[in-house]
């Protein structure tokens, strides 16, 4: 292989890579889901003591929604009533219908909760709600208290670009008023010359409340009940104390914002430099024990089996030293080859979830006890560890076991298939098919790369997202990793031979060879096809080359239903076979498991509530 070759396997691996996690991640954001983008609150203040509150909300719409709501607390004195809910200056009908275009009004012990209709798939709609909170204002002797939460902590996605701006019954002089804002230590509040509060917050996390506590004279609000006692001293004294500890909030952020910046600027550093350092090693590793050992041309393509290896071991060799359910079903197909098993097939009557019967097939391992008792000496270990878990352990000594019986003992067989593939693993490493100093250079340049993924995860508390340069820098190491073992200058031999074999059944070159030469290896093709990964399509031409009456000479370890003298159907058998091989693979493969500040205080406000869309 050449250089060039390999770096275009590297790449082609990175990308795939890259692709799938785009996907995932496509998958992640295409998602039902919601936003709300932008949200402004007007609030006017009545001689009363109430308040009318408008509220316009943009949503962001991913996929079809339907419905919207808006839930609003019930604690207190304040009370909530003349909903409304308008989009586009056009005003939603009260029923209960649930009909787009209209709205519904729910009271409960500790809510109310006011639901709106409409159709909506991928886009933005602006709704406008509107109501009246009775109570708002508490006329003590010395202040008109006001103590509201706009936005509550029951809302659970974020919220951006929220303004808020509540305007007194009467003008007055922005020294009349007293005002606080409760919420992120980042939003901010003002008042302004004619007495309105103005408050904004670019990002509201979910979960977070946003209120205002605000000091007016009393006589503003000459309707509203009477409260006894003095209340401002206190209340001024409360905020204060809560001032101070956002305060002592802002500087320890402004502190910590600094030092991460700092910190942040070094780990740059760190993360590029211990980044390039690690793939020049990996590079140079790669480059050491890759080293692959030159070979002249071999042939393309070719019909001849080189030698008869056992199955398990032709795809431990071609499979970059994995043994998967493939192996175990060619080693059967060669123990039925050799007489030692036969494949049977049979046609039994099934009750359909409609109530009657049909013909399905039934694939069954039929033991020849006696012929393996006679040549269990020809048996290598993974063979006969395989038929005596076969049939004394997961056939209980019977000689007969159906597929259906293996699909039924999944955990058996899973145990039993990882002790299997360790037994076929180490008769390969005794063919010494794999260089071992290129398997030591995988092993040290997969420590690189976990070391620096490691780095790279416990690196990212401290210096953000450069953390993913040397992430991403271990990940390349890693998968570097898997292009360094290769074969030696014996197993790339063989390799190169079976894959000439295979890319002449796959492309069914034999199709044109000579009948008596195809017909003599013809159990060898079916039985190798398994592990060369082959199609069913492929054992159903296999079939249609053998002479009508002729198939029990060439395969008699194989028993289809309704066998007899004439009855054979090229055609049929190879879909039979080709069936039979499918659903003995799929169940095997199962059971062997191979698949102005704002205060840090606060949070006492009437209203909040949440809401949500769907």
């Amino acid at each position: 292989m050449t250089g060039k070759t390999i770096f275009s396997q590297i790449l082609l691996a990175l990308l795939v890579a890259v692709v799938a996690i785009y996907g995932l991640f496509c998958s992640a954001t295409v998602a039902k889901s919601y936003r709300i983008t932008q949200v402004d609150i007007d609030a006017s203040l009545m001689l009363d003591g109430s308040m009318d509150v408008r509220e316009l909300r943009t949503y962001r719409f991913n996929d079809s929604f339907t419905f919207a709501y808006r839930d609003i607390l019930l604690d207190g004195p304040v009370t909530f009533d003349d909903f409304e809910v308008l989009e586009g200056g056009r005003s939603y009908r009260l029923t209960g219908s649930e009909e787009p275009g209209t709205f519904s009004v729910s009271r409960s012990a500790g809510q109310v909760r006011v639901t709106w209709y409409y159709r909506a798939t991928d886009e933005s709609r602006t709704f406008e709600f509107r109501y009246r909170a009775r109570n708002v204002i508490a006329r003590h002797e010395d202040a008109g208290v006001f103590y509201y939460k706009f936005l509550g902590e029951d809302w659970n996605i974020p919220q951006q670009n929220i303004s808020l701006s509540i305007t007194p019954p009467v003008p007055l002089e922005s020294e009349d008023i007293n005002e606080w804002l409760h919420g992120p230590l980042w939003a901010e509040s003002e008042i302004t010359g004619d007495g309105r509060i103005l408050a904004r917050c670019r990002h509201l996390p979910a979960h977070t409340y946003l209120e205002v506590r605000a000091l007016y004279p009393p006589d503003v609000f000459p309707e509203a009940p009477p409260a006894a006692g003095s209340v401002r001293r206190e209340i001024e004294a409360e905020e204060a104390a809560w001032a101070r500890e956002a305060n002592r909030l802002r500087e320890t952020a402004i502190r910590d914002f600094a030092a991460r910046e700092k910190r942040v600027k070094i780990g740059r550093n760190f993360a590029i430099g211990i980044g390039l350092a690690g793939l020049l090693v990996a590079w140079w590793m790669f480059k050491k024990y890759r080293r692959k050992p030159v070979l002249p041309r071999s042939l393309e393509m070719t019909s001849e089996i080189p030698e008869k290896l056992p199955p398990a071991l032709v795809a431990y060799l071609l499979n970059s030293r994995q043994v998967t359910g493939a192996a175990l079903i060619g080693t059967m197909l060669n123990l039925a080859r050799r007489g030692f098993l036969a494949l049977r097939e049979e046609r039994v009557e099934k009750r359909s979830i409609w109530g009657g019967t049909k013909k399905k097939p039934e694939y069954h391992w039929d033991l020849n006890r006696a012929y393996w008792s006679q040549h269990s000496s020809d048996l290598l270990d993974h063979e006969s560890t395989l038929l005596e878990f076969i049939f004394d352990d997961m056939g209980e000594g019977a000689d007969s076991i159906s597929i259906d019986t293996i699909k039924k003992k999944r955990s058996r067989f899973i145990k039993f298939f990882r002790d299997w593939k360790k037994g076929v693993e180490e008769s390969g490493r005794q063919k010494e098919w794999f260089d071992t100093v290129s398997i030591r250079g995988m092993y040290y340049s997969l420590t690189l790369g976990i070391v620096m993924l490691i780095l790279g995860a416990v690196s990212a508390l401290l210096i953000g997202i450069w953390a993913l340069v040397l992430a991403g820098a271990g990940i390349v190491v890693l998968v570097l990793s898997f292009f360094i073992p290769h074969r030696t200058a014996e197993g790339e031999t063989k390799a190169r031979h079976w894959k000439a074999v295979r890319k002449y059944l796959k492309t069914y070159e034999f199709g044109t060879a000579d009948r008596r030469d195809l017909l003599a290896q013809v159990s060898d093709y079916l039985v190798y096809g398994v592990v060369l990964g082959l199609s069913t399509k492929f054992y159903e031409k296999m079939a249609a080359s053998v002479p009508e009456g002729e198939h029990a000479a060439y395969f008699p370890w194989y028993v289809g239903h309704g066998r007899s003298a004439g009855s054979f159907s090229p055609a049929s058998f190879g879909a039979a076979f080709s069936s039979m091989v499918a659903t003995t693979t799929s169940a095997m493969s199962t059971a062997a498991g191979t698949g102005g500040g704002a205060s840090a205080g606060g949070g006492g406000g009437a209203g909040g509530g949440g809401g949500g869309a769907g």
